[in-house]
C-alpha cells in the first residue's frame, strides 16, 4: 500500500509539473521577444527574437519618429529567429516593428541605433508645482530644478493651489506657451496639482466603478474642446467617479486629439497608510530623484515580472516582456515572486493581480509598502481599481514612496512602449 501511495504521489506530481511547464503564458504567446546587437564596421543591426511555432514573421522598420511603418523589410519563415540588417547609417535612429503569423497573433518592437549623438537640448519643460510644499522643499526644488536642466530640459516653474480649477491650470499652461519663444515638451505636475476628471468608463471592468476618471492628460492635449454637457452617471460606489453636466468634470472617455505634450505627476496627497507627511514623501522622493540620476545608487539591469492573471487571454504583462527583451535581452527577463525586489535590484518591474484602491493580490498592499523598501526603479502593475489612482492611500501612488521607486503607470491596459529609454529618452 506504501508503494501504491508512493507511487500515486509521484504521478500526480509529474502530471502537475507537466502541466505547469506547459500551462499558456498568454502575455508571452502575444509577444515576440526582439533584442539587438550592433556592429560599427561595417555598421549593421542584427536582430534577435525567441523561437516560436509559428508560419512567420514579418518585419518592418522606419526612422524614429515617423508616422507609419510603411512596406515589409523582409518576410521571413517561422523557423527564423534572426534577421541582419545592413542597410544602416552610424548615428540614425531606427524602430523595428516584428509581427508574428500564428494562431496566436503577437508583435515585438525596438529602437536601434549605432554610436547616435548626444541629447543635450531636450526643449522646454513646466513644472507645476503645489504652492502647499513651495517654502519647504525650496532646496529640493531648485536641485531638480538643476537636475532637469542638467538632463537638456529649460524649465519654467509655475506654483498653484490645490485649490485651483483645472481649467485655470490648463490656462496658466497655454499663456506659458504661447508667452515664450521656447518649444516645450513636458509638463511635470509635484505635488497635489488639481486633478482632472474626464469620461463615462470602467476600464478596469467594474460597472460599480464606471465614470469620471482622472484624466491628467487633459493638461497635455491642447487643440481640442473638452466638454461638460453630456454624460449624466452616478452608479459609482465613490462620488470622485459621478459624472453629471456642469459638475466641472468632462465627458471625454477618449482623447480627443493627439497629446502634444506628455505629462507626469508625483503626489502624495491623501496617504495616511505612510507615517511620513505629504511634504516629508515629496521630500523623499525628490532626494531618491538625484540620487539616481547622479548614479549615487544603481540598479541591476533586468525586468521582473509577476502577472496573477497568467491565464486570460488578453495578456497583461506583455509591456513586461516586450519591454524587458528590447532593453535587456530575454535572458534578464525575469518570471518570480514580487517580494524579489525586497532583496534584489531590478531596473524594471512588473507585477498584476486581482486589485482593490491599496492592493494586488499576490503583489503588495498600501500597509506593506509603508513599511517596504521595493528595489525598483520603473515599476509597472495592474489590477482592478487602482488605476484611478486619485483615491486615497492609491496603490500606484503609495509604490512611488517605496524604495527606489521614480515611476508607475497602470500597464495591462493599455500595453505600453518603453523600449526608446533604452536609448536615452525619457
Amino acid at each position: 500500500m506504501k508503494k501504491l501511495t508512493l507511487f500515486l504521489f509521484i504521478l500526480i506530481s509529474f502530471l502537475c509539473k507537466t502541466n505547469n511547464l506547459y500551462a499558456q503564458n498568454w502575455s508571452l504567446e502575444r509577444s515576440v521577444q526582439m533584442y539587438a546587437e550592433i556592429n560599427e564596421s561595417p555598421p549593421s543591426i542584427t536582430l534577435h527574437w525567441e523561437s516560436q511555432p509559428v508560419y512567420g514573421f514579418t518585419l518592418y522598420r522606419r526612422l524614429k519618429g515617423a508616422s507609419s511603418w510603411g512596406s515589409p523589410l523582409a518576410e521571413l519563415n517561422g523557423d527564423v529567429n534572426t534577421y541582419i540588417d545592413n542597410d544602416v547609417s552610424i548615428g540614425i535612429s531606427y524602430e523595428y516593428k516584428i509581427v508574428k503569423d500564428a494562431a496566436i497573433s503577437g508583435f515585438g518592437s525596438i529602437n536601434a541605433g549605432i554610436k547616435l549623438p548626444m541629447v543635450d537640448y531636450r526643449g522646454g519643460l513646466i513644472l507645476l508645482v503645489d504652492q502647499t510644499h513651495a517654502d519647504e522643499l525650496s532646496f529640493e526644488l531648485e536641485r531638480l530644478r538643476t537636475d532637469l536642466e542638467g538632463d537638456g530640459w529649460v524649465v519654467a516653474r509655475i506654483d498653484l493651489s490645490p485649490d485651483d480649477e483645472v481649467t485655470a491650470v490648463k490656462q496658466a499652461i497655454v499663456s506659458k506657451i504661447n508667452f515664450d519663444t521656447i518649444a516645450y515638451n513636458a509638463i511635470f505636475l509635484l505635488g497635489h496639482i488639481p486633478v482632472p476628471y474626464s469620461g463615462n468608463l470602467f476600464p478596469d471592468g467594474h460597472t460599480n466603478h464606471e465614470g469620471a476618471w482622472p484624466a491628467d492628460l487633459y493638461y497635455g492635449e491642447l487643440n481640442s474642446n473638452w466638454t461638460d454637457i453630456s454624460v449624466n452617471n452616478s452608479i459609482s460606489l465613490d462620488d470622485r467617479n459621478h459624472n453629471i453636466p456642469a459638475d466641472g468634470k468632462f465627458d471625454q472617455s477618449v482623447i480627443p486629439s493627439d497629446i502634444e505634450l506628455p505629462v507626469g505627476r508625483v503626489d502624495f496627497a491623501n496617504m495616511p497608510a505612510f507615517t511620513e507627511t505629504e511634504t516629508e514623501l515629496l521630500r523623499k522622493y525628490l532626494d531618491k530623484h538625484h540620487a539616481f540620476r547622479h548614479k549615487h545608487f544603481t540598479s541591476t539591469r533586468r525586468m521582473l515580472t509577476e502577472n496573477n492573471f497568467g491565464g486570460l487571454p488578453e495578456g497583461f504583462a506583455q509591456s513586461a516582456y516586450r519591454n524587458g527583451a528590447a532593453m535587456f535581452g530575454p535572458d534578464e527577463v525575469y518570471t518570480i515572486d514580487y517580494d524579489s525586489l525586497k532583496t534584489g535590484s531590478y531596473l524594471w518591474s512588473f507585477g498584476a493581480g486581482g486589485g482593490t484602491f491599496t492592493s494586488a493580490n499576490g503583489i503588495t498592499t498600501t500597509e506593506q509598502l509603508a513599511q517596504d523598501s521595493l528595489q525598483t526603479v520603473f515599476a509597472m502593475m495592474f489590477g482592478s481599481y487602482f488605476g484611478d489612482w486619485d483615491a486615497d492611500n492609491n496603490l500606484l501612488r503609495a509604490t512611488l514612496a517605496s524604495g527606489t521607486v521614480l515611476s508607475n503607470v497602470w500597464a495591462g491596459r493599455p500595453k505600453y512602449q518603453f523600449e526608446h529609454m533604452a536609448l536615452g529618452e525619457n
